[in-house]
């Protein structure tokens, strides 16, 4: 028998990861803490993996959906390319908003240049064109983006 997550059971699943995600990020640098808030934050981190689930997951149902709905009677390539393509100008769309906003922010307002986070190894271009389209992982103007690597792979 096939269970499918309910919209109800994906919110309930997503709030429990936001959780997970908060208690990561306030409490994985501190130890003084104790050892088990300190092993639990850490092991917190497994938010990013059940987001990605979930997003496959929703993809996975949303394609099906359109199958059964007689968008195309078949799963061809082209129906595939069409649902793949809607998702790159989705993300894209917001990460380049988020992405230029973040920068114009952290070089004008907080004084962190380019060179402050891509280092000064004279690729600086380099970087930038690798951090724009969301592969730079950890080295990227913002840190906390290293999970774009996954979501685009």
């Amino acid at each position: 028998m096939c269970s499918r997550l309910s919209r109800d059971d994906s919110n309930i699943v997503k709030a429990v990861a936001i959780c997970a995600m908060l208690f990561h990020h306030l409490f994985y640098e501190h130890p003084e803490y104790g050892n088990v808030v300190f092993t639990i934050a850490r092991i917190s981190k497994i938010c990013v993996s059940i987001f990605v689930f979930l997003s496959g997951y929703g993809l996975v149902v949303q394609a099906n959906a359109c199958n059964e709905n007689a968008c195309l009677k078949n799963r061809s390539i082209r129906h595939i390319l069409i649902l793949l393509w809607k998702r790159f100008v989705k993300f894209y769309t917001n990460y380049w908003v988020i992405f230029f906003t973040s920068i114009l922010l952290g070089t004008s307002v907080f004084g962190r240049s380019l060179l402050d986070a891509y280092g000064n190894d004279g690729s600086i271009a380099g970087h930038f064109f690798v951090d724009f389209f969301g592969f730079a992982g950890y080295s990227s103007y913002n840190a906390t983006w290293w999970f774009n690597g996954i979501i685009l792979a």
